[in-house]
């Protein structure tokens, strides 16, 4: 009975392993990107997986009055694409842009943060950037929409939204997570957002500060990240 037990244990386990669909990928070869470029499928290679993330969202930057403070930019985590490809055929690969912070403002609104670009596996397989924040215009303005699991950006006094693999920015306004850590919102008398780092959001630039604690001039929001995309096969 033991004996029988032991050769049933050993065929599971050796079906699992041959079903098993990411197994096989990267045994013959991988390639990572994160600018445009071009790949060539090679011989006998007919399916890939794609591991792949836009680029993240910037964030706002700050205005001149109360309330106006950006919010942080979301972030963007990688997602994963089993793709089948053409031995022999190239295909070329769009990494997305980083958002870009928005501009502090010390007489109106702080501009935008710009949204992150789609990054894309010939026509394949495209993966969407995540959202710029939004400046501080009105009442706690919504942040960046985070992508692919990453974190929404913070809101006006708030941290960024966590992702699995990683934390948001840190108050006031910080970016959303991605695979990286969004960047810190204003702190103090620093109005300046910080950038993300991996996939993560930046964060947004607080606003024009003229008596009191924290005296400075509006802070400009901190830059996402750029795409990237992972081959294997």
């Amino acid at each position: 009975m033991r004996i029988l037990l032991s050769g049933l244990l050993l065929l599971c386990l050796s079906s699992c392993a041959t079903h098993n669909p990411y197994a096989k990928f990267g045994v013959k070869g991988a390639k990572v990107f994160t600018s445009d470029g071009d790949w060539s499928a090679p011989a006998g290679v007919t399916t890939v997986e794609v591991l792949g993330r836009g680029g993240s969202g910037g964030g706002a930057g700050g205005g001149s009055g109360y309330f106006m403070s950006g919010s942080g930019g979301g972030g963007a985590s990688r997602e994963i694409r089993i793709v089948s490809v053409i031995p022999g055929t190239t295909y070329h690969i769009t990494i997305g842009a980083a958002g870009r912070g928005g501009q502090g403002d010390n007489t109106g609104g702080g501009a935008p943060g710009e949204n992150g670009g789609t990054s894309s596996f010939g026509s394949l397989a495209s993966f969407s950037g995540a959202g710029g924040g939004r400046p501080g215009t009105e009442n706690k303005p919504p942040g960046g929409k985070g992508v692919g699991g990453g974190g929404d950006g913070g809101v006006m006094g708030f941290p960024g939204e966590a992702s699995s693999t990683a934390s948001g920015g840190g108050p006031s306004g910080g970016g959303g997570a991605g695979d990286g850590n969004g960047g810190d919102g204003s702190t103090g008398s620093d109005h300046n957002g910080r950038n993300g780092v991996n996939g993560g959001g930046g964060g947004g630039g607080g606003r024009q500060v003229l008596s009191g604690n924290n005296l400075g001039p509006a802070g400009h929001g901190g830059d996402g990240t750029a795409g990237r995309i992972e081959l294997r096969w």
